[in-house]
């Protein structure tokens, strides 16, 4: 709630009118706020100080809650302020000053109760989203009261007959709108007026509950969104995250971490009767093999004798003198191929049970040199 005056530069002009909006702190008053606009009568040589009486009249009426004990005086039901109200508007009369009186109740399940002393002073705007409603009397009558009723998104505007008259009801309007602070509203509507017509009495009360403008609103809501976006985008990244750990392709290889090494000294030698055990290895089918290593297998005849013996980790051919000329090369390891008669592996576990021996007509024979043990 916030009111203001601004005079505009006129040697015509009546002396300054008076303009106030007020809250009501009185627990047992039904009354909220007060909102007042008043001014001499032309012609009337009214002096500064009889407006300062009578804004002081209206305060202690209805601020300071005199009127509960001019109610109890009267019978008069204390919440029943079209009866209370006439009483106040005939002691102003008095006074020869145009006025406007609003009295505005504490709020009722979404809405208030606004009451209107008029006396030919001033015009009453209701004021929200959709309309502007003028309020005013269908006659001048000083025991007139107006009720209306104001939502909690509506404003009330009370201002002097220079303001309704320079600016129109889409301006009203449009201001609403963008400012929702009752102060700003205000001065936004008081300023407007004196810089569209320069001269006059610019005076304006106004009442409005505090609310977020319509891009604030818009602003609220987008931000609002935004979050919820940002949510249900990081449920969908988490999902396709946690989708892709079950999905992955389990490695069947154990890898262990851990080496072992075997060397002669820590490594036995198979042994029997105090000499290394020396395998004979019986005669077995041959095959024969491309040079470019694929085992294509086909049966041939073929009588090399190939006698290997095991030493810890060293496998060797024995009758390496009576083979060695006709063996082309020894497959140690798979897909692995040497002429050499002798081959260590890293440990005695690392020996394959058999190993293919391809000679120089290109035929190939497979050899057990280790137990199944």
């Amino acid at each position: 709630m916030f009111s203001l005056t601004l005079i505009g530069k006129d040697k015509n002009l009546i002396k300054r009118g008076s303009v106030f909006s007020e809250e009501v702190k009185n627990d047992n008053s039904s009354v909220n706020y007060v909102l007042m606009l008043a001014s001499g009568h032309e012609g009337s040589n009214l002096e500064e100080i009889v407006l300062q009486e009578t804004e002081q009249l209206v305060k202690n009426m209805f601020v300071s809650g005199e009127y509960l004990d001019v109610a109890k005086k009267n019978n008069i039901n204390p919440d029943d302020i079209k009866k209370l109200l006439p009483l106040v508007i005939l002691l102003i009369n008095r006074k020869m000053i145009s006025f406007t009186i609003v009295l505005i109740m504490k709020p009722e399940k979404g809405f208030r109760n606004i009451y209107i002393g008029y006396s030919g002073m001033g015009v009453c705007c209701k004021i929200n989203s959709r309309e502007v409603k003028v309020i005013t009397p269908e006659e001048i009558d000083s025991k007139e009261v107006i009720s209306e009723k104001l939502n909690k998104d509506d404003a009330f505007l009370l201002c002097s007959l220079e303001v309704a008259d320079s600016l129109d009801n889409k301006f009203f309007q449009q201001a609403f709108n963008i400012f929702r602070d009752p102060e700003e509203f205000c001065k936004r509507i008081i300023f407007a007026a004196y810089n569209k017509a320069g001269v006059g009495n610019f005076s304006a009360a106004v009442f409005l509950e505090k609310h977020k403008t319509v891009w604030q609103r818009k602003k609220k809501i987008l931000s609002k969104k935004a979050v919820v976006i940002g949510i249900v985008l990081l449920f969908v990244a988490l999902g396709i995250a946690i989708n892709t750990i079950l999905t992955k392709p389990k490695d069947n290889t154990e890898i262990s971490t851990k080496k072992e090494y075997y060397s002669p000294n820590n490594t036995p030698s198979v042994i029997i009767d105090k000499t290394p055990h020396k395998v004979i290895v019986p005669e077995m089918r041959s095959i024969p093999v491309k040079p470019s290593g694929s085992l294509h297998v086909k049966k041939i005849n073929n009588n090399h004798n190939i006698n290997f013996m095991i030493n810890g980790s060293v496998v060797m051919v024995t009758n390496w003198s009576s083979v060695g000329k006709d063996v082309k090369s020894i497959s140690w390891q798979p897909n692995q191929y040497s002429k050499s008669r002798i081959h260590k592996y890293s440990d005695y576990t690392q020996i394959p049970r058999t190993v293919a021996v391809t000679f120089t007509d290109n035929s190939t024979k497979v050899y057990r040199i280790k137990s199944n043990q």
